[in-house]
């Protein structure tokens, strides 16, 4: 939350990919001083220094917004890879981290020294930095830039940009649509500059307005993921819950990744056809319609049996995950269309920091209403429903 529009303003400076390797490199950092934390303090440090060192999300929305512009890629496809990484990432990371957690344990495996033993949890984390690692041996040798700078005055050249990237075939900027073009030379009467002004307060709005659905959007996200399991292990004898297993609960969460990543291929081919607002609308009122089913399935569960309820709970998870990557998705062309090129970096970054913020509050909001729902000995829908 404090470091992101910090990190989007040193990277007009220094460039899009000088920053993104940095980031890289402080994960792999900060995920190891992690392994080798032995107290709470140590880990919440090696997590800060995590969020710290490492503004990349919104600096790599950034990078593909320009990419697109400059070569005419379509939006739609080439924001999918933020959905893509993060269904990928919820597959292969838990995957990772529940395989490869405490190996002299489970695995047998000790390490040199002995050093599983005495950090249990360090070897996912040195995977997980030597995937970092690669990833920016990988960029290092092969990311382009994208930020134009400037070049020095010259006689022969003027006020020059380079552009870092290959420009499209007649010189225009593909995919971007705010504001017009004008020469240097042409006069701007005062009945445009009035227009200029009303066109710049209609864009703040929309801008604060984009800002304050990703608020939202990120606490609902989070506060589900945090609630669910919860829920899925609660009493299902007293109807508060469905009184899964680890197992059980790992199993419903297994649909998340494929779920959207089904979502992102049709995602394209719905661009196409439905207008970005409305899309990102429709997934609101979905999230809306699908949440209060979930609270329904205890009633299901005592009613219908075992087979039923998975039937259901796995069509509600589908479509939650399903929403999920399209209205992220959706959200982050948006961001990238309603603010001009030069202020796209901190926008992004603002919104990331908004996330931030909304994913610490998330868990908190979602504890504090699940305890109270518990307790308070109302009926529905002020009861385990009210989450």
């Amino acid at each position: 939350m404090v470091s992101a529009p910090t990190w989007c303003l040193v990277s007009n400076r220094f460039g899009r990919r000088t920053i993104l390797l940095t980031g890289l490199l402080g994960s792999a950092i900060s995920i190891i001083l992690f392994g080798l934390s032995k107290s709470l303090t140590s880990a919440i440090i090696a997590r800060s220094l995590g969020g710290l060192l490492n503004g990349n999300l919104p600096i790599a929305r950034t990078y593909v917004g320009e990419l697109a512009a400059r070569t005419g890629a379509d939006l739609g496809k080439v924001f999918s890879v933020f959905g893509f990484s993060l269904a990928l990432g919820w597959i292969i990371g838990p995957l990772m981290g529940g395989t490869f957690a405490d190996p002299a344990v489970h695995l047998g495996f000790a390490g040199p020294g002995e050093v599983f033993v005495e950090f249990p949890w360090l070897l996912p984390c040195l995977l997980s930095a030597v995937f970092n690692i690669g990833i920016f041996l990988i960029g290092y040798f092969f990311l382009d830039e994208t930020l134009q700078r400037e070049i020095r005055d010259t006689p022969a050249n003027p006020h020059a940009t380079e552009p870092l990237l290959p420009q499209c075939q007649n010189g225009d900027v593909p995919g971007r649509t705010y504001g017009g073009t004008r020469s240097a030379d042409d006069p701007e009467s005062p009945a445009d500059m009035a227009h200029h002004d009303d066109g710049q307060q209609s864009s703040r709005k929309s801008q604060v307005a984009v800002l304050l659905s990703s608020a939202f959007y990120f606490t609902h996200l989070i506060l589900f993921d945090e609630l669910f399991s919860l829920f899925a292990a609660s009493s299902l004898s007293r109807g508060t819950g469905l009184s899964f297993q680890p197992r059980n609960i790992a199993t419903a969460l297994s649909f998340a990744g494929p779920s959207m990543l089904l979502a992102l291929f049709a995602f394209p081919w719905l661009h196409k056809r439905v207008p970005l607002l409305s899309v990102y609308r429709a997934t609101s009122i979905l999230f809306v319609l699908t949440y209060p089913l979930f609270s329904l399935l205890p009633k299901l569960a005592r009613s219908s049996g075992g087979p039923v309820l998975w039937v259901v709970l796995l069509i509600l998870m589908v479509t939650r995950y399903a929403v999920l990557a399209v209205a992220l998705t959706s959200l982050q062309i948006v961001c990238n269309n309603i603010v001009r090129p030069q202020e796209l970096p901190l926008f992004n970054g603002l919104a990331q920091s908004i996330g931030s913020l909304s994913r610490a509050v998330g868990p908190s909001l979602g504890g504090v209403t699940w305890s109270w729902s518990l307790s308070n000995g109302l009926p529905a829908p002020f009861d385990y429903h009210a989450s």
